[in-house]
C-alpha cells in the first residue's frame, strides 16, 4: 500500500504546481471575437512593426519583447480579464500564463494569432499606436507642483493601459470643472519609474490626492466620474 503513496503525493504536487497555469482559456477567432468585451482588456504583445500592419479594435500594445515585460504586466489589474493575441499565438500563450501565475482569474488566448483572425475574415484596424515621447517629471518639479497652493490628483497610466485609456474622457472633464481648485498630474509609468517607486505604485491606473503636499487618499483601477466627484 506505502508503494502507491509517494506516486500519487507526487501526481498531486505536480497538479498543483501545473493548476496555475492549466487556466489559460484557449479560444479560436471566431470565439475569441465574439467573447471579448468592453470592461475587459485586450493587450496585444506584438512587435510595433507587426502592429502596424492592423491591430484588433480597442487594443492595447505591450511588446512580449521588452525586457521589463513582466514588470510591466504585473501592474495589470487583478480583477479584469486579460484577451492575449500575437502573430501566431505561441508569445501570447507565454504571457497568458504569466498572467495566471500573477494570479488574474480569468486569461483567454487567441489560438493561432493574428493568422487565424486573418483566416477567418476578421476585422482589423489601422493601428493607433503613438510614437511620440512620453512626459518625464523630475523629483523638483513634482515637489513644487505638490507645493502650490491648488490640490493635486496624481494619475498614473501608461499608453498600453485599457482602463487609462477609458479615464481619459472623465479626468478631462474634471479638468475642466476643477480649473483653479485641483491640477490633475498626468504620469506616464513607463517614463517615471522612479516616481512610480517613490509613491508604491502597485497597478494602473493608480490615482493619488494630495492636499498640501500630503497624500490624503489614493484609488486603484477605473474610477466612474461620480465617485470621484464624490471623494474631490
Amino acid at each position: 500500500m506505502k508503494s502507491y503513496i509517494l506516486p500519487l503525493l507526487s501526481c498531486l504536487i505536480l497538479f498543483s504546481c501545473n493548476n496555475k497555469t492549466a487556466g489559460v482559456i484557449q479560444l479560436n477567432a471566431n470565439q475569441f471575437q465574439s467573447t471579448i468585451h468592453e470592461d475587459a482588456i485586450l493587450l496585444d504583445v506584438r512587435t510595433a512593426e507587426e502592429i502596424a500592419s492592423g491591430q484588433i479594435d480597442g487594443a492595447r500594445h505591450l511588446n512580449f519583447y521588452m525586457q521589463d515585460f513582466s514588470n510591466k504586466i504585473a501592474l495589470i489589474q487583478k480583477e479584469k480579464e486579460v484577451f492575449v493575441y500575437c502573430h501566431s499565438g505561441g508569445r501570447s500563450n507565454k504571457a497568458a500564463k504569466a498572467l495566471k501565475e500573477l494570479g488574474h482569474p480569468k486569461v483567454y488566448n487567441l489560438d493561432g494569432g493574428i493568422i487565424a483572425w486573418k483566416k477567418n475574415n476578421l476585422p482589423l484596424s489601422k493601428s493607433t499606436r503613438t510614437t511620440s515621447k512620453a512626459h518625464t517629471f523630475s523629483q523638483d518639479s513634482i515637489k513644487n507642483i505638490l507645493n502650490s497652493e491648488t490640490a493635486v490628483v496624481m494619475a498614473f497610466q501608461t499608453k498600453w493601459c485599457t482602463p487609462c485609456k477609458k479615464m481619459k474622457p472623465i479626468i478631462a472633464e474634471l479638468e475642466e470643472e476643477y480649473i483653479g481648485k485641483i491640477q490633475f498630474v498626468k504620469v506616464d509609468l513607463d517614463a517615471n519609474t522612479e516616481l512610480s517607486e517613490k509613491y508604491s505604485v502597485a497597478s494602473i491606473p493608480t490615482f493619488i490626492y494630495f492636499k498640501n503636499g500630503q497624500e490624503v487618499w489614493r484609488k486603484i483601477g477605473f474610477q466612474d466620474k461620480q465617485t470621484l466627484v464624490e471623494i474631490l
